[in-house]
């Protein structure tokens, strides 16, 4: 990826008007801009509101098996194991659980607004922190046209997936695999004696948790509307660093989001629309003495009309390249160690295009209005400017899903996953061998899941 291609992106950066499906209600879309930042002006001063997702999750996949070190035979990958502890090939879970308050401050005339969430479920936000966590704490000022103030914790303008509200509108379970690896950020640093080397892959240890698509800082955003027509940006300043985390730096992460839609009818979290967005995020991490340049980018669309919805993005990044566990395996009788390709010559990519449609109502029987059935295929390719280390992920996930009501919804996704080494004719016979008994090593997985919304 060359700079003055990140410069032009980042120049309309961007991302896009996400939909929200609300099983007995239409397929559709939402200013995310708006719904997520901003309240309405009859809001009350108080609102309490959360979510549960009880999960079931299995993976279906085959032990090692024909690897040239003996101790690899009859292990489990950790990719075939459930996170975020990866101890077993199945488990009930609970994968999100969050409460939290939103409002208008009094005696402010509307122009002061605030969001309060806090998830207390075992994830990626709480796992290597307390067992409570802070996801959002933020506060918007709306005094100035066409540049609304928002400061505290929230989630950064970015893309389609980590900006939308995911867990109450995505009807699938998972995120892509590009999204999960390559945009949501972590937080590692050296082991004690480690060193860190711009080429290659760096052993790393985890310092806390996820980013989950949020960072602390300052965001101006706005939208305006020309008729059927919208527009929206925002633009964020953070720490570029995992929530709840002081700056560990003395650089700052920029993000920035632009979209345009043409809204189709209805407002709100259930307009039907088309829009297309584009983003950009870059900052510096730093390992050791040395700072990295990580950015990201990427562009996309989503069109939302009744009863059909179809997304696609295409993502890609350079730099402090999440490269996994190497040899990824989670027993104590093999030392393991998360990695990170730091360097700017690092390169991932990915894309995927995801459908859903609302099943009319069939044989009179009025529940079929309350079904959809999803399709999403997902590929990502990591680290293609190192052959040996170069490796391909994809994925076809297919869902069904059941509202009772518009807030509780049951949801099934099957993920048929394939991963294979990139260049293996390049590898050395034993080195070759691990790499393909592992990769082939993945298996397909079943979740099941439930969605509470109050």
């Amino acid at each position: 990826m060359k700079m003055s291609n990140g410069k032009k992106l980042a120049m309309g950066s961007a991302a896009a008007v996400i939909l929200t499906v609300a099983g007995i209600c239409p397929a559709s879309a939402a200013n995310w801009f708006e719904l997520q930042n901003n309240e309405a002006p009859d809001a009350k001063a108080l609102r309490v509101w959360g979510f549960l997702q009880p999960t079931y999750e299995a993976n279906f996949a085959d032990r090692v098996s024909g690897a040239a070190n003996p101790a690899f035979n009859g292990q489990r990958p950790v990719f075939d194991l459930v996170a975020p502890d990866q101890e077993s090939s199945s488990s009930f879970e609970l994968k999100r659980a969050r409460i939290g308050v939103r409002g208008l401050m009094p005696k402010t005339d509307g122009k002061i607004n605030y969001f309060v969430l806090a998830e207390f479920a075992h994830n990626g936000i709480t796992k290597h922190a307390s067992a409570v966590e802070l996801s959002d704490a933020s506060a918007t000022l709306n005094y100035i046209p066409g540049a609304r103030i928002r400061f505290g914790q929230f989630k950064y303008p970015g893309p389609e997936e980590g900006f939308q509200a995911f867990p109450l509108v995505d009807p699938f379970i998972e995120f892509t695999t590009v999204t999960n690896q390559l945009i949501m950020g972590r937080s590692f640093n050296l082991p004690p004696g480690g060193t860190a080397t711009a080429a290659g892959a760096t052993k790393v240890q985890a310092n806390g948790g996820v980013d989950a698509f949020r960072d602390v800082g300052v965001e101006v955003y706005d939208w305006r509307d020309w008729g059927p027509w919208e527009a929206a940006y925002g633009v964020m300043l953070g720490n570029g660093h995992t929530i709840n985390q002081q700056d560990d730096n003395s650089n700052k992460q920029w993000s920035a989001r632009l979209q345009g839609s043409y809204v189709f009818g209805g407002k709100g979290a259930y307009r039907q629309d088309v829009t297309t967005w584009i983003w950009y995020q870059t900052g510096k991490q730093t390992f050791g003495s040395v700072d990295y340049t990580r950015r990201r980018e990427g562009i996309g669309a989503t069109l939302n009309y009744q009863p059909f919805r179809i997304s696609m993005a295409y993502l890609r990044g350079t730099g402090v390249i999440f490269n996994g566990v190497n040899p990824p395996f989670n027993i104590d009788t093999i030392v393991s160690s998360s990695t990170v390709a730091l360097g700017s010559e690092n390169k991932a990519r990915g894309w995927y295009v995801a459908g859903e449609y609302m099943l009319p109502e069939l044989l009179d029987i009025p529940q079929f209005k309350q079904v959809a059935i999803e399709l999403r295929y997902d590929a990502y390719d990591r680290l293609p400017n190192d052959p040996a280390a170069e490796r391909r992920f994809h994925t076809w996930t297919v869902g069904a899903q059941y509202s009772f009501t518009p807030t509780v919804k049951l949801r099934v996704n099957y993920l048929v996953q394939s991963l294979k080494v990139g260049n293996a004719d390049l590898l050395p016979a034993p080195q070759r061998q691990n790499a393909q008994a592992i990769t082939d090593a993945i298996g397909n997985m079943l979740g099941v899941q439930v969605l509470v919304w109050f």
